[in-house]
């Protein structure tokens, strides 16, 4: 091959290795994205949960009952 082909052929490698490394970095992004989408998921849940027990804690102590929640 001469050394011109070379050269197109380094440049075709760049190129491609460039727009991998585009492609993972969006693909990165969006994982990052998801975890935070998860992570807000998680603390509104976490939320949720927290009332339900409050509300409980509440109906035990309007009723004089004693109300266990099962441990994890």
């Amino acid at each position: 091959m001469s050394a011109f082909g070379d050269v197109l052929s380094g440049i075709r490698k760049v190129l491609l290795i460039e727009e991998q490394v585009s492609r993972l970095d969006r693909d990165v992004q969006n994982l990052a994205q998801d975890v935070r989408r998860t992570r807000e998921y998680a603390e509104r849940i976490d939320g949720h949960v927290k009332r339900i027990e409050g509300f409980l804690d509440g109906v035990a102590a309007a009723t004089g009952q004693k109300l266990r929640l099962p441990k994890d």
